[in-house]
């Protein structure tokens, strides 16, 4: 069951009569050859009375477009285009033409959202421009406007870089408006200005940016993440499609964009992320497969190399595969799938903490709620000082200097946030990882992180298990690995160390955006007189639950530019789904 897509065209192209049978036609090829399940506009649900028969079929409908991936036997996929006219009613069957090369689209190009760059070498040479861009609304095309005004920075170096977002003329106009006084705002305060829509400019580019890939936790994951991206940029699919034997198993692509017969609601959803957070190997594996796509993006879209890089608890192993230090980073996706530890010891059943605790064993596939983690306000120093010798509680993150995240027994970390008189918000994450109990697996993390490495890479990695940069050797990124997985995790001595090194640029590469959240309050909290260089820097996410993927990246590209990193924009410029014909002899 669920595995073949159903769609309408008619439900997103209306009903046209008979043209809507060449249209139709031109969706189901598109969709096959642009490799997405196409979605039922506002779709919910079959006749309740047709239900059940549709549950025992192998049909699903989507209410949102999702990817699709290669079949893992290699198999071809196929399109079936029903047609309905007046006297017949006929089915055409497309085939696939399997090949990993890029099916370009123009999306970023064509569709409404558009950026208007404009740069400068004063403050008085901006707002002319800004003045003569309203006066240009009105007699140039939306989009032609904005590919002129890239034309003229691409040829040219000039201090101070304005980058504006719109969908419409209208919106366009009022950004405008806001910027007239926003620059001036920015240039007498020596700051940054940005608008609601993602408009940004900084009066204080720095002369030189080091760039540092910040790879967020496995927690961070959740259902509908990476929706949109292979549509945004097909350039990245014959990379990601390298990575593993079933890319589309590594992603979780059934978790991440579920199937059913009727369109699944908030509380539906809600509870398949919390599901998602009980079972550590899953999200791991997944956490793992879109830091690499996340960072094929940059490397490959944007041509942005990342000078560092860090990772935020699991996210170091993401940031050891995406940046292509393992030779074959999918071996992970089978390793992780067996694993005895996470799948059993320090997640599900927690049997290393079981053992630890002196708690009696459970059968497999029993949750008993004996391990949650808190985030909570407080200094590390001052929530040590509240956890009792008695108490099975740990810190096992900070995230800024005055927040931090405890683990361990329930009822004894509710003893210790009680004792603070502080609150604390449960993150519904029962996996025991960053504290003492954990070292039990030690020598098994050890194991599953051992792999061949590939030839050395320009980057350098930065590790919370010694906050110094990891030699790209087997072994020493193995026990980098074991050992942060082990510690406690302290994020801001590792903005810090990277701060120190020379990094100004500071990009989450996945999902959420709390790791360019804690690293402004780090930055900007540790900041003293003689290191006023601390405003200075730039952190930048790129998605965000809820918030459109294009919109997202278009948000962090503005900021990029304005704060002077060297990026491709070519997708946001020029491309188009209607491609030229190849001469035929």
């Amino acid at each position: 069951t669920l595995n073949t897509a159903i769609t309408c065209h008619k439900s997103v192209l209306g009903d046209n009569g008979p043209l809507s049978q060449l249209l139709g036609l031109i969706n189901g090829v598109f969709s096959l050859q642009q490799r997405y399940c196409a979605a039922i506009k506002d779709w919910t649900s079959p006749m309740i009375e047709q239900l059940s028969d549709w549950e025992k079929s192998p049909f699903y409908l989507l209410n949102q477009a999702a990817p699709v991936f290669p079949n893992a036997d290699g198999q071809d996929r196929y399109s079936a285009y029903s047609c309905l006219s007046a006297d017949n009613y006929s089915h055409i069957i497309l085939q696939e033409n399997q090949s990993d090369t890029v099916h370009q689209n123009g999306f970023n190009a064509c569709s409404d959202l558009s950026l208007f760059i404009i740069s400068e070498d004063s403050e008085q040479a901006l707002l002319m421009q800004l003045t003569q861009l309203s006066v240009s609304l009105a007699e140039t095309d939306f989009k032609d406007l904005a590919k002129q005004l890239f034309s003229v920075y691409s040829t040219q170096a000039k201090q101070f870089k304005l980058v504006l977002l719109a969908e419409s003329v209208a919106e366009l106009d009022k950004e405008i408006r806001l910027a007239l006084t926003g620059i001036s705002s920015a240039f007498a305060k020596q700051s940054e200005w940005k608008t609601p829509k993602g408009s940004y400019f900084t009066a204080i580019p720095p002369e030189n940016t080091k760039t540092a890939f910040m790879y967020p936790g496995i927690g961070a994951t959740y259902v509908g993440l990476g929706r949109d991206l292979f549509h945004l940029f097909p350039e990245i699919y014959p990379g990601v499609l390298g990575l593993a034997d079933d890319i589309g198993a590594s992603l979780k692509n059934k978790l991440m964009n579920p199937r059913s017969v009727v369109a699944l609601n908030f509380k539906q959803l809600k509870q398949l992320d919390h599901d998602l957070r009980k079972e550590l190997a899953n999200i791991a594996e997944c956490g793992v497969g879109f830091a690499c796509v996340f960072s094929k993006i940059f490397s490959e879209v944007f041509h942005v190399q990342a000078d560092f890089a860090g990772g935020y608890s699991m996210g170091e192993i993401s940031m050891f595969a995406a940046l292509g230090c393992w030779q074959k980073p999918g071996l992970m996706s089978a390793r992780l799938a067996n694993s005895n530890t996470f799948n059993h010891r320090l997640s599900g059943e927690l049997r290393s903490i079981r053992e630890l605790w002196g708690l009696a064993d459970v059968a497999d596939g029993t949750f008993e709620q004996i391990w949650e983690t808190y985030s909570i306000k407080g200094s590390h120093e001052q929530v040590s000082q509240a956890i009792e010798r008695t108490d099975r509680a740990y810190i096992t993150i900070v995230n800024t200097p005055d927040s931090l995240t405890l683990a361990g027994y329930p009822e004894d970390c509710l003893r210790v946030i009680k004792r603070l008189g502080v609150r604390a918000m449960p993150l519904h994450m029962s996996n025991a990882i960053h504290c003492e109990p954990t070292f039990n697996e030690y020598q098994n993390l050890m194991d599953l992180y051992s792999m061949d490495v590939t030839q050395r890479i320009a980057t350098k990695m930065y590790s919370t298990s010694c906050y110094l940069p990891i030699p790209q050797h087997s072994k020493a990124i193995a026990v980098s690995i074991a050992k942060c997985l082990c510690d406690l995790v302290d994020f801001p001595r590792l903005i810090n160390t990277l701060a120190n090194q020379g990094a100004n640029v500071f990009i989450e590469i996945g999902a959420g955006r709390s790791l360019s959240s804690w690293t402004d309050k780090t930055l900007k909290m540790t900041a003293t007189t003689e290191n006023k260089q601390a405003i200075n820097r730039l952190s930048v996410a790129v998605n965000a639950k809820g918030t459109d993927d294009q919109l997202s990246y278009a948000r962090a590209v503005a900021k990029l530019v304005s704060f002077g990193v060297e990026i491709n924009l070519q997708s946001f410029f020029h491309g188009s789904i209607i491609q030229p014909v190849a001469s035929v002899k």
